[in-house]
């Protein structure tokens, strides 16, 4: 997945290529979409034909999947705004997450939330 730009409150570049097995199902769902900004499409490898409209309703119900396996925060010029106008801001340190090793950020809010 890669994507860029943002303007009207959503990535305006994009493509998306994943397979997403949904509870229940025992085959995955391919999902190939993307954006140059302009044309939206939408690759049905399964019936071998692309939709493609200005109008980002050609993704359909596969909308959903496309949406879920993008991080558009970290695209929004406004990210973190939130969180770097909290209380208290307090870096842990290193911690483990699986493999990897990550930096632990503790965010407090107003009345505890988040």
């Amino acid at each position: 997945m890669t994507f860029g730009g943002w303007a009207q409150g959503w990535v305006q570049k994009f493509r998306v290529e994943s397979k997403v097995t949904r509870p229940g199902e025992p085959e995955p769902i391919e999902v190939i979409a993307g954006s140059d900004g302009n044309i939206v499409y939408l690759v049905d490898s399964k019936d071998k034909k692309v939709h493609a409209d200005m109008d980002p309703a050609v993704l359909g119900a596969k909308m959903r999947f496309t949406r879920q396996s993008m991080m558009t925060y970290f695209a929004n010029p406004e990210a973190f705004a939130d969180e770097k106008k909290s209380e208290s801001k307090e870096l842990k340190g290193p911690t483990k997450v699986g493999d990897e090793e990550c930096n632990e950020l503790h965010i407090g809010r107003a009345g505890n939330a988040g």
